[in-house]
């Protein structure tokens, strides 16, 4: 009868312990959305004053009426060929220039966290970050700020030690790699 008790007394502590990681991770994630919507503000932001500078019409400054030239004789006098005879050769086509205003786009916003479901949080957090939900979040920080895949192997094998042929290990990096295309 004792055991039976606290078996479901150990239960109700793991779930309760659940509860309060899913609580966290709630907090965490609605940060991030946060983040994510002020990023989308900037860039609908920009995007507009892109749109109104390539939209904005200068000033109406009258032009002079250019004079009509007179045609040379010989010029008239020579037969014209027939347009479907003249082959043109397109115009090549330029790229417009930027606007010399204009703010350059901000560069992408790299979310490892995205990458991850609930259940995998969860799996990281317990297997790999003994349930530490901050080593968790500064260890993905510590990553977002890196360049490439090759620098991020390299911080798990020397600073977080973890050892590659860890199952676990191996689809947080596989899910890692996602944000390094």
């Amino acid at each position: 009868m004792d055991t039976k008790l606290n078996k479901l007394l150990t239960q109700v502590d793991d779930m309760e312990e659940m509860l309060q990681l899913m609580q966290r991770s709630h907090e965490m994630m609605l940060g991030q959305f946060k983040v994510k919507l002020e990023d989308l503000k900037q860039q609908v932001e920009t995007l507009k004053n892109e749109v109104n500078v390539v939209n904005a019409k200068p000033e109406h400054q009258p032009q002079p009426e250019p004079t009509p030239q007179p045609v040379p004789p010989a010029f008239v006098e020579k037969e014209q060929p027939s347009p479907i005879a003249v082959a043109s050769e397109p115009e090549p086509m330029h790229a417009p220039e930027p606007a010399r205003d204009a703010k350059p786009a901000p560069k992408p916003v790299r979310d490892i966290m995205s990458t991850f479901t609930i259940n995998d949080r969860f799996l990281f957090l317990r297997e790999l970050f003994d349930g530490d939900d901050q080593r968790f979040n500064e260890t993905i920080d510590s990553i977002q700020q890196m360049a490439n895949m090759n620098q991020v192997e390299n911080y798990i094998a020397d600073v977080l030690d973890w050892d590659h042929s860890n199952e676990v290990v191996k689809e947080f990096t596989r899910l890692v790699s996602l944000s390094f295309d």
